[in-house]
C-alpha cells in the first residue's frame, strides 16, 4: 500500500503501511514541512512513534497507520494513530523512543478511541539573549 498524502505548508496527513518503511516515509513527508528550529526533534520523536506502531501495534498489511502534523505559530503537533491493540505506556518494551518523547516535548499522551494514539507538541526553542 502507498502512502496516501495530504498536506499543505504546515499541515501533513499521511497514511502508512505498517511495514519497515513506514518511519522512512514518515520523516520524508515530515521534512517537506515549515518546522524551523524543530525539525529535527519532531522528525526523530515522530520516527519513533511510528517505529514504535510498526513493531507492537500487532496491525494486519491493510491497516494503516496514520501521521499528523501541524504547525501553527511555532507550536508543532504530532499525533501517530494505529488501530493496533493498545499498550500500557509502563509497560517494559525494551525501548526507549517514549522516554525520549517524555523527555523531549512540551507536552504529550496516549488517547484511546478504538485506537490507539500517541501525540506530542513541540514549542520554538527559547531564543538566547546576549547578557552583557
Amino acid at each position: 500500500m502507498p502512502p496516501d498524502v495530504a498536506h499543505d505548508s504546515r499541515r501533513l496527513r499521511l497514511l502508512l503501511p505498517p511495514d519497515l518503511d513506514a518511519p522512512a516515509a514518515a520523516r520524508r513527508a515530515l521534512r517537506d514541512l515549515h518546522l524551523g528550529e524543530q525539525e529535527e526533534n519532531v522528525v526523530l520523536l515522530a520516527s519513533e512513534l511510528v517505529t514504535n506502531a510498526v513493531v507492537h501495534a500487532g496491525l494486519a498489511p491493510d491497516q494503516p497507520i496514520e501521521l499528523a502534523a501541524a504547525c501553527d505559530g511555532g507550536q508543532t503537533r504530532v499525533e501517530v494513530r494505529d488501530g493496533g491493540h493498545g499498550f500500557r505506556p509502563d509497560a517494559p518494551t525494551g525501548g526507549y523512543g517514549l522516554h525520549m518523547v517524555a523527555a523531549a516535548a512540551e507536552r504529550w499522551g496516549i488517547e484511546y478511541d478504538g485506537a490507539t494514539c500517541v501525540w506530542f507538541e513541540l514549542a520554538p526553542p527559547p531564543r538566547c539573549r546576549r547578557l552583557l
